[in-house]
């Protein structure tokens, strides 16, 4: 097992991948990227991923045939070339290389870089216990729904948190509407109902969340796509976050009040459960694992 990187057609191992200095995504951050986990060597849900990653380049009226560029053959040579059970693709995809300035040429070529390593595991306390988190003013700009490599928000954010001791951040917009977390959707439980915010612009369309309706549908368990103010949040029964790598993801403390009984509720655990048999093709979501593949 390695890490395995590929740069504009080429395979090779990771401390041998480059990229111009010259790469718009390096000079302005101009390019988008997306995450793919892969459990056995199979890429999970790997359509919604491909869907979201052209939307992406379509926004950013980067002209790139991913059907030309064969990427799903690439991606999956790579989860082969890596070998790990469980790991995570990175695809980035920017606008090219060209001398800096803000107009690209015409003839300007997208530069294509993946990466192949294992999937980082998630703390078993944080599964058991939950997370602590914090809400934070939304600093981002208005069109988070393209997963665009310009995250320094994010960072800054997702830093601030972990110096106050935190796990993680959600964004709070000015009139109180909770967008989600710093590299993850939110979700809440109320009557046992599930909630989340509405997929706009102003927050990215998970993958995840996506499957996470599938399991609600599921387990009966109702579901809602609804603006959710952050005092709403404050007072659910249950909150979790959810993303690629760390998949459902319980919040027992918001800003050092305790959700619900301060324990992971019971729909989360359900999810959470339900999300790792999904993935990991145990029980009845077995041909349901081969299809997603």
């Amino acid at each position: 097992m390695q890490e395995v990187a590929y740069v504009n057609g080429v395979f090779c191992p990771m401390d041998q991948a480059k990229v111009s200095i010259n790469d718009r995504g390096f000079q302005y951050g101009d390019s988008i990227y997306e995450v793919i986990a892969a459990y056995a060597g199979r890429p999970f849900q790997l359509e919604a991923h491909l869907d979201r990653l052209r939307a992406s380049l379509e926004a950013l009226s980067i002209p790139l045939d991913l059907s030309t560029l064969k990427i799903e053959s690439v991606i999956r040579e790579g989860l082969r070339r890596c070998g790990f059970e469980e790991a995570m693709a990175y695809i980035q995809i920017s606008r090219g290389e060209a001398p800096r300035s803000h107009i690209p040429p015409a003839d300007i070529r997208p530069t294509i870089v993946m990466t192949f390593r294992a999937l980082p595991p998630v703390s078993p306390a944080l599964r058991k216990h939950g997370a602590s988190i914090m809400t934070a003013p939304e600093i981002r700009w208005a069109k988070c729904y393209i997963k665009a490599t310009t995250l320094l928000p994010n960072v800054l954010t997702r830093m601030q948190a972990r110096a106050a001791g935190f796990h993680d951040a959600i964004y709070v917009a000015d009139g109180g509407d909770v967008r989600e977390g710093t590299s993850s959707n939110v979700a809440l439980v109320r009557d046992g109902r599930l909630i989340f915010p509405c997929r706009d612009q102003s927050i990215l369309h998970g993958v995840t969340l996506l499957t996470v309706t599938e399991c609600a549908a599921h387990l009966d368990i109702p579901w809602d796509e609804r603006p959710v103010n952050v005092r709403e949040l404050l007072t659910a029964d249950e909150v979790f976050l959810t993303s690629t790598t760390e998949e459902v993801l319980p919040v027992t403390r918001i800003d050092g009040n305790p959700i619900g009984d301060g324990e992971v509720g019971p729909i989360t655990r359900r999810m959470m459960e339900t999300y790792a048999d999904l993935t990991r093709g145990r029980g009845v979501f077995e041909n349901r694992l081969r299809h997603s593949a």
